[in-house]
């Protein structure tokens, strides 16, 4: 416009065009990012299904909770696992942490009080 390349009537026209394709391409950028955000969701829930897998059938209730804990914290302590378990004492959350450990479905780091769990 300041250079004068295009008529003051062809600018405004082209302006008025513009603001009205601006919701559309707001609209096609949000669409986008719900497509790619849900696409993240699907991969990340097939990757636990591909983990689990038969597997899934073998473990109980409680160590499908520790399971879903440890994927949505990260790397915890048992006694951290058994605070989101209150109805569990620790010694069983510890039991139940040996045996998704068995069944290589969880890592450890640390040993002793610094003994870390995760996915």
């Amino acid at each position: 416009k300041e250079q004068d390349w295009v008529d003051n009537r062809n600018f405004l026209v082209l302006e008025r065009e513009y603001s009205r394709l601006q919701p559309y391409l707001q609209y096609l950028e949000n669409e986008s990012l719900n497509t790619r955000e849900k696409q993240q969701s699907k991969n990340k829930e097939n990757k636990r299904e591909e983990r689990l897998g038969p597997i899934d059938d073998e473990i109980s209730g409680f160590q499908k909770k520790i399971l879903e804990i440890l994927e949505q914290k990260g790397k915890l302590k048992a006694g951290e696992v058994s605070q989101f378990l209150p109805e569990l004492t620790s010694r069983t959350v510890r039991r139940h942490l040996k045996i998704l450990k068995a069944k290589k479905l969880i890592e450890i780091s640390g040993n002793g009080p610094q003994t870390f769990y995760k996915t």
